[in-house]
């Protein structure tokens, strides 16, 4: 009986270092997003969210929302993983309506939140 108990604590440990990397992908996607957005647009922007699309052996890809003094835009993110954390593989604006929205927090992951504001010397932020 230990050992099954045993067996089933390794496997429950597995499952949370592989959540533990798909977060680290998820905050660099946010960061990546904020900092993108604030670049293109040069306004203040802080991020909204972030919705895991596909997540596979090599790469993952999110949906991330950002808002800035304008209006919210919503960022496709791939990160590419690596042994030494997660990569920006590609990065861009999506405005098809069929993408995912953030008009609910279904599907939201937690992650950081990130802000650049023009009175801070356009530093990104997170907590």
């Amino acid at each position: 009986m230990k050992s099954l108990a045993m067996v089933l604590f390794v496997l429950g440990m597995g499952q949370v270092s592989f959540a533990a990397q798909e977060l680290q992908c998820a905050d660099q996607a946010v960061k990546t997003a904020t900092m993108k957005n604030f670049k293109r647009f040069g306004a203040s922007t802080g991020s909204c969210g972030a919705k895991l699309l596909t997540a596979g052996a090599y790469s993952e890809t999110y949906l991330v929302c950002v808002s800035d003094e304008t209006d919210p835009s919503e960022w496709v993110i791939v990160m590419k993983k690596a042994n030494k954390g997660c990569h920006v593989k590609y990065a861009d604006t999506q405005h098809d309506s069929e993408t995912p929205n953030f008009e609910s927090s279904e599907g939201l992951l937690k992650t950081v939140e990130c802000s650049i504001d023009h009175a801070d010397n356009a530093k990104l932020i997170c907590k």
